[in-house]
């Protein structure tokens, strides 16, 4: 099924190398104390936004994705519908209650895939 969306994205600093495959793109991202963006690795974490491009290195612009439908991989399984959270890897797994939510998942997905995820600005609490 087509959706359709406005994205919107902010451009900051990168906090590292993110240019390898599997380092950043398509990861869950926060912002440090230098105003970078670096892949979030604590689970159920702060998230400011997806991590849209490959930085080559620290200080190169991160385009992150702050609002409308993101592609995100997966870190276990999920399905349609499901309320995420960060993981310890800058990936999503499926919120349990009362997590901080990120967003809500348009398909299904395994470990390792990268899905369509409606990300939700306001960060709510899983029921």
């Amino acid at each position: 099924m087509a959706t359709s969306q406005a994205e919107q994205f902010v451009t900051v600093p990168s906090a590292a190398d993110y240019s390898a495959a599997g380092a950043g793109l398509h990861k869950l991202v926060n912002i440090n104390t230098s105003g970078q963006a670096v892949v979030q690795t604590s689970a159920g974490g702060r998230v400011v936004g997806v991590l849209a491009n490959k930085p080559p290195a620290a200080n190169r612009p991160a385009k992150v994705q702050v609002g409308g439908i993101a592609t995100i991989e997966c870190g276990g399984n999920i399905t349609a519908g499901d309320n995420v959270r960060a993981h310890t890897d800058g990936t999503i797994i499926t919120a349990a209650a009362s997590d901080c939510v990120i967003g809500v998942a348009l398909e299904s997905g395994s470990d390792g895939a990268v899905i369509r995820v409606l990300l939700v600005s306001n960060h709510i609490l899983a029921a």
